[in-house]
């Protein structure tokens, strides 16, 4: 895969926020973020960006179809989250992801049965709603463990309303 559009990411700190967080004094480096007064706190340190160079075939999907699309415009750190999201050793192996012009969303499909799974679908379906009545540029894929397809807010509805297997 070679991206149509080279992306431009803004990748999240080691301390847990965006670049734009970071800023440049006189008296040194800054982090304006969430971090401040914690251990993550990157005072004096600067920007940090975390390790992105792995790719699994999810993220791969993503970045390839975020740089066709040329989507998004702004809060590319979304896709961060999302590159962070797919490395972990937990990542989802199903998913729904919407793109839009502010940012995107990835919403795992395959939740454990630990957590409250009919919480989790219902959080979905609301959410994939408000996408489809509020942002008419945004497109929504799902990622079925092997390919990052185009689906239409039904079909993703649908997906998000079918319970996660449950792990023997």
């Amino acid at each position: 895969m070679d991206y149509a559009f080279p992306l431009h990411i803004d990748w999240h700190c080691l301390c847990g926020d965006s670049a734009a967080s970071h800023h440049t004094r006189s008296t040194g480096e800054e982090c304006v973020g969430h971090c401040q007064k914690t251990p993550l706190d990157c005072r004096g340190f600067g920007y940090r960006p975390i390790d992105h160079t792995g790719r699994t075939p999810a993220i791969a999907a993503i970045f390839d179809m975020a740089g066709r699309l040329r989507l998004p415009r702004h809060y590319t750190c979304d896709l961060s989250t999302d590159y962070k999201m797919l490395i972990a050793p937990d990542a989802p192996t199903r998913f729904l992801w919407v793109a839009r012009d502010s940012g995107t969303h990835l919403y795992p499909l395959d939740v454990p049965v630990a957590i409250d799974q009919g919480w989790s679908r219902d959080y979905i379906r609301t959410s994939l709603t408000y996408h489809e009545r509020n942002h008419p540029e945004a497109q929504c894929f799902h990622w079925n463990g092997y390919t990052l397809d185009p689906v239409n807010w039904d079909t993703a509805k649908t997906l998000a309303s079918i319970p996660a297997p449950v792990a023997v």
